[in-house]
Order: structure tokens, then C-alpha cells, then sequence
């Protein structure tokens, strides 16, 4: 189950793409095209959306990156989509390469802080997070939490079920029996104590 947050995840960060490239289509990039770029501010317009999101991947080889405008889920684990767009516009412009870097640098202490279990204000296991950046920069997230087991709470109602019905049936039979010791008592209590002398007691 899916559902999306647009502030309380998104302030944890970011997104981005696959280290072997888009997520919709595997792009191979050509010894042609191949350039190095020591970082992600650093600006090349020569250089392919493809190489330059690939430096990135290798940066944070760790990191789930995927170069994409959608939320690209991984089980139990964070994921961060960036947007094709925004890698252009990093590649033409170095305010927006500043603006990429700085939110990439903030991957790994994202990653590290759903290293520890999170949990939605119901109670439920959040089992996978996923990031997106926008063409503009803008963060928003997407979160996976725990499916409820229906099986599990079958059974337990089952069980709930047959705990009542024994604790019915003994409030029950408590019930017989005082009304049967109370019966026994009101017996006792009214025999004629005077009769048991009509009885010689001497043998």
C-alpha cells in the first residue's frame, strides 16, 4: 500500500536514478561519450544526462538512484528519484548543479536514518520510502507501509471467540452451583430439628 507524503518524509531528502542508468530504459553510454567529472556542480555541456547521473551513482554506489519523475519502490529500503530534467538543467547551469549537489550530499544520512525502524501514526511498519526531485528541485515522497495480516487477525478473533465462550460456560456452572448450595442450605436450614429426637439415641 502506497501512500504519498508531501512534507513529514520529504524533509529526510532526495532522489535519483539507478547506477546502471534510467529506470525506464537501461542507456547504454558510448567510449564517445564518456567524460570525467570530478564533481556534480562541476558543469560540461557535452556531456550526456547519462554520464553525468552515472558519476553521481558512482559516488553513492550504496545508494538506490534512479534518474526518474517517478517513485521507484524497493523493499524495505529507501530509494531516491531525480528527475531527467533536473540533470539537464545541472548540466547547463551551475546554480542548479550546486542545488543537486547539495541535496545528493544528504543521501547518505538519509539512508542512515531509516536504518532504524519507522512507524505512521497508526502504528504501522513503514517498509519502504521513496524520494522524488523535481525539475525545480522540489522534494516529495512516497511511502510503502506494512500490509495487516488478515489471516493472522482471523485467528486471533477465532481464538478471542472461543475465550469468551469458555468464560461463559464457567460463569454458568458457577451459577448452578450456588443456585444448587443455596437450594442445599435452605433445606438445611428449615428441617425440624426436633424430629432427629424421636430417634433413641441409645444402643
Amino acid at each position: 500500500m502506497s501512500i504519498g507524503i508531501n512534507n513529514s518524509y520529504s524533509s529526510y531528502y532526495t532522489q535519483a536514478s539507478d547506477k546502471t542508468g534510467s529506470n525506464n530504459d537501461k542507456t547504454k553510454v558510448s567510449d564517445a561519450d564518456k567524460t570525467t567529472v570530478s564533481s556534480t556542480s562541476t558543469t560540461d555541456k557535452t556531456i550526456s544526462k547519462e554520464e553525468y547521473f552515472k558519476n553521481i551513482c558512482e559516488r553513492y554506489s550504496g545508494a538506490n538512484l534512479y534518474m526518474s519523475n517517478s517513485y521507484n519502490m524497493k523493499k524495505n529500503g529507501v530509494t531516491f528519484n531525480f528527475s531527467p530534467q533536473l540533470i539537464e538543467k545541472a548540466i547547463k547551469d551551475s546554480k542548479a548543479a550546486k542545488n543537486l549537489d547539495r541535496l545528493i550530499n544528504l543521501i547518505p544520512s538519509t539512508q542512515q536514518d531509516f536504518n532504524t525502524p519507522k512507524y505512521t501514526l497508526e502504528g504501522r511498519k513503514i517498509d519502504s520510502v521513496s524520494f522524488s526531485v523535481d525539475e525545480n528541485g522540489g522534494v516529495s515522497c512516497e511511502i510503502e507501509v506494512e500490509e495487516k495480516n488478515s489471516k493472522n487477525t482471523s485467528k486471533t478473533s477465532d481464538e478471542e471467540k472461543l475465550r469468551i465462550k469458555r468464560m461463559k460456560e464457567r460463569k454458568e456452572r458457577n451459577l448452578k452451583l450456588s443456585k444448587e448450595h443455596k437450594i442445599y442450605n435452605d433445606i438445611a436450614a428449615n428441617i425440624d430439628m426436633s424430629f432427629l429426637d424421636r430417634f433413641d439415641t441409645n444402643i
